[in-house]
């Protein structure tokens, strides 16, 4: 019988495996037997490669530490220490983001596994390679590691229900908005794993390829227009969109959502005031009507929504905290 091109098993397939149950189901779907049915392979094969289950966990957890990107470390590197630490701290963030079942695991330190203890390696060294003494940068690496697989684990925002009648002013004296958190964790999510630029440049590509099927129609029509009427569309797509992204961006990046949105509201006023002064254009009595009474919805609507949480103390948590961990993971140093 000829042997196979590839063997049936081997430490990669298994750790795949593996990691796909732990994403999928949590560590504890992780056992030999279960492992063996979805690789089609008998219990005992397995022990060919691993001791036991937790040397599969810690192969696992070491294939998600091999993601995290250390280049900011490298003596060739420009950035300072602050910085490094920083951008090291985001890519740690964003692979414990992406398997936060196996986050347990890693939470109990690097043990032999070797990509872990190239981590420590790279943040140990880099702490005494700028003037650290040994004991400080220990305890830097162990501070940045716990406050990031913390993170990973749940968010301070998402320990709060959403229900305001849980939080009893006579009881709870200073926690009268801190129903509101629960409604913030999912405020920004995406700015836990990208840039603000990064995220508007995605959903700008996203936005491209959705215009795909009117390619046709733009090629025809591009060919008609004047030139005039073309290069002004070029301007407003480089130029004043490109703007308003990237300071959109980079605000939603250190402020609220909720905030951010409030500012809108401002737009409208604005726009007015600036087809009057440059145009000599205002609109009719019946469209400032209209935006008006849209205007008033909209407060009316948020109004209600905070009535309740100043009656016990309105300096209570408020939506976004600066120290909310989400925040933290968002970007911002």
């Amino acid at each position: 019988m000829a042997r196979p091109r590839k063997p049936l098993l081997s430490r990669d397939r298994i750790v795949e495996a593996a990691s796909a149950l732990v994403d999928s189901e949590g560590l504890d779907a992780v056992s030999t037997r279960r492992l063996a049915a979805v690789l089609g392979v008998s219990g005992p094969s397995l022990y060919n490669h691993f001791r036991n289950k937790e040397e599969i966990l810690d192969a696992v957890a070491d294939a998600v530490s091999v993601q995290v990107d250390l280049s900011m470390f490298e003596e060739s590197d420009p950035r300072d220490w602050r910085a490094a630490l920083h951008d090291w701290a985001l890519s740690y963030r964003a692979a414990l983001a992406a398997h936060p079942h196996i986050v347990p695991v890693l939470a109990r330190g690097p043990g032999r596994r070797p990509a872990g203890l190239r981590v420590a390696d790279a943040v140990f060294g880099a702490m005494t390679g700028a003037g650290w003494p040994p004991a400080q940068a220990t305890r830097i690496g162990a501070l940045m590691r716990y406050f990031i697989t913390g993170s990973a684990l749940g968010s301070f925002a998402g320990g709060f229900v959403d229900d305001e009648t849980a939080y009893d002013p006579a009881d709870y004296p200073h926690l009268g908005q801190a129903h509101l958190l629960a409604d913030h964790r999912s405020q920004k999510p995406a700015l836990a794993y990208g840039s603000s630029l990064q995220i508007n440049t995605f959903g700008c590509m996203i936005g491209a390829v959705a215009c795909l099927p009117f390619t046709g129609v733009l090629v025809s029509e591009a060919a008609d227009a004047p030139m005039s009427a073309t290069l002004n569309m070029i301007y407003l797509g480089v130029f004043p969109t490109a703007l308003a992204f990237t300071t959109w961006g980079y605000a939603l990046a250190r402020t609220t959502a909720g905030r951010m949105g409030a500012t809108t509201y401002a737009v409208p006023a604005l726009v007015v005031l600036m087809a009057w002064l440059l145009l000599d254009e205002v609109p009719t009595l019946l469209g400032v009507l209209g935006g008006l009474l849209c205007l008033v919805g909209v407060a009316v609507s948020r109004s209600r929504q905070q009535t309740g949480p100043t009656r016990g103390n309105p300096a209570g948590p408020v939506e976004g905290s600066r120290h909310d961990t989400e925040d933290r993971s968002a970007g911002r140093p």
